[in-house]
């Protein structure tokens, strides 16, 4: 038998290496400016029975994740039940925290994936559900990025800011039926077939380029079908907020467990910069980087460093430690169904 010759990437592996000791070594000057006594004695204190809150936030979270992917699908007649989506949530979950890709991993590939194997819902259709998703998220998850700002540096008052909070809601139920008419135009969707047939070539992958042009076609016309339903629509914009406010509440369970009152603009920047960092793909589940982007938000506003590690713990025991067991048990539990059908 010919033997494989396996080449490894010297300077990347030196760079990954580098990246884990610079991390590494911050965690250990972090823990020892914060007095790990204090944070010790902060964790012990605690108040556990807002962090079951966060905990029953979270899973409730993913159910609405779920719910917001169904919306999606049945959008392009594919009428899928709630509770494999919610199981391929979970997977993707998974997916994310042991991959070095934080939020680009699990999503979209491993739910497109996961739904592929689970209801036979072509690749497109699951794409182009994410992709809609992510569209009607956008404007959403700018919109608590610009207020937390906005509200941080102080320079608008309560009651305008309200005010603009609600002419900016208005802008959006007005801009998101117009979403429809960008994707009409279908001059892009050959662009991007031609972009995905050089890369199949490139990585020499066994297709035609009409099957790529047939997938990216079925891709454009799933994501208009999804958007161009305006109730359903407004639908996912709304959950989308929600979510995002869902994310706020668990870090204010998070800090009231810890008897701190956070403030408003860094329960809004918190919830949405380290989602930016997390997509820098550097160790699995965004360790280090994310970690350090919540320390810097909590750190800027004033927390305590011993309470802001603390809170940083129980965040991470929440999304990293049991979504990733959760996410396992749901991953083993398709695998067996999936298994089952085919004995």
């Amino acid at each position: 038998m010919a033997k494989r010759e396996v080449r490894v990437n010297l300077r990347r592996a030196l760079v990954s290496v580098v990246i884990v000791v610079v991390i590494a070594a911050l965690a250990f000057l972090l823990l020892a400016r914060a007095n790990l006594s204090k944070m010790l004695n902060a964790l012990r204190g605690a108040n556990y029975l807002f962090v079951g809150l966060a905990v029953g936030v979270y899973v409730f979270s993913i159910a609405l994740w779920a719910t917001r992917w169904r919306i999606a699908l049945s959008a392009m007649g594919h009428n899928v039940d709630l509770c494999p989506l919610f199981l391929a949530v979970w997977g993707s979950v998974f997916v994310n925290n042991v991959t070095p890709f934080t939020y680009s991993g699990g999503d979209p590939l491993a739910r497109t994936y996961l739904l592929k194997k689970i209801t036979k819902t072509p690749y497109s259709s699951g794409f182009a559900a994410i992709v809609a998703e992510f569209l009607l998220d956008l404007p959403v998850f700018l919109s608590f990025i610009a207020f937390g700002l906005m509200f941080s540096l102080g320079r608008i008052p309560a009651l305008p800011a309200l005010f603009l909070l609600a002419l900016w809601l208005a802008v959006l139920i007005v801009l998101v039926p117009l979403l429809p008419r960008l994707l009409r135009a279908r001059a892009a969707a050959g662009k991007i077939s031609s972009v995905v047939w050089r890369a199949a070539r490139l990585l020499q992958v066994r297709t035609t380029k009409a099957k790529i042009s047939r997938s990216v076609g079925l891709f454009y016309w799933g994501t208009y079908r999804v958007v161009c339903k305006r109730r359903r629509a407004l639908s996912m914009v709304l959950i989308a907020a929600i979510l995002w406010s869902f994310l706020m509440l668990r870090f204010y369970l998070i800090f009231q467990a810890l008897g701190y009152p956070p403030p408003m603009p860094m329960l809004m920047l918190v919830a949405t910069l380290p989602t930016i960092v997390g997509l820098i793909p550097l160790l699995p589940g965004g360790l280090g980087t994310v970690d350090v982007a919540y320390l810097s938000i909590f750190t800027v506003f004033g927390v305590p460093l011993s309470l802001a590690l603390s809170a940083v713990l129980i965040e991470r025991a929440i999304t990293y430690v049991l979504g990733t067991l959760i996410g396992a048990g749901a991953l083993s539990y398709l695998g067996i169904q999936l298994w089952t059908k085919k004995k």
